[in-house]
């Protein structure tokens, strides 16, 4: 299994040319909180812990991310401006790719898109089944 030749597939335009490869060790900050995002990751090998830090100085950890995942797919599609905290805990590589320089294409690129919808569909497919089994251990 060729990583690149798997990743360039998610879509219908030449993404080579904006693609950078990057590795984060263990413990790397890959999206530092409250920053703004200007690069969207796709990790391809590694773990990290998505979190957030409250006023009161508690930390809570939001998710895992298990590669292969998306990182910074919400502030590329406007859901979020600024960034929540992704740390590696494993080494982490990945593919990183300029939103400045490709956002426009990746917003029009229905394979892409396509791609996108349902990568966010079995995340929000996970959560709910995380928190459908939560709810479930208080009423047993």
């Amino acid at each position: 299994m060729n990583k690149i030749t798997d990743f360039l597939e998610y879509f219908s335009f030449n993404i080579h040319p904006f693609i950078k490869q990057i590795s984060f060790p263990c413990g790397g900050q890959i999206l530092m909180e409250n920053s703004l995002n200007t690069c969207l990751y796709f990790m391809t090998n590694g773990r990290a812990k998505v979190y957030k830090t409250h006023k009161n100085g508690k930390v809570s950890i939001i998710e895992f991310l298990n590669a292969p995942a998306f990182v910074g797919e919400l502030e590329l599609i406007g859901v979020r401006e600024e960034a929540i905290g992704v740390k590696a805990i494993a080494k982490c590589d990945c593919f990183m790719l300029s939103i400045s320089e490709c956002k426009e294409m990746l917003l029009n690129d229905p394979v892409f898109l396509n791609y996108l919808c349902k990568y966010l569909g079995k995340k929000l497919f996970l959560l709910q089944i995380s928190l459908l089994s939560t709810s479930l251990i208080h009423y047993l």
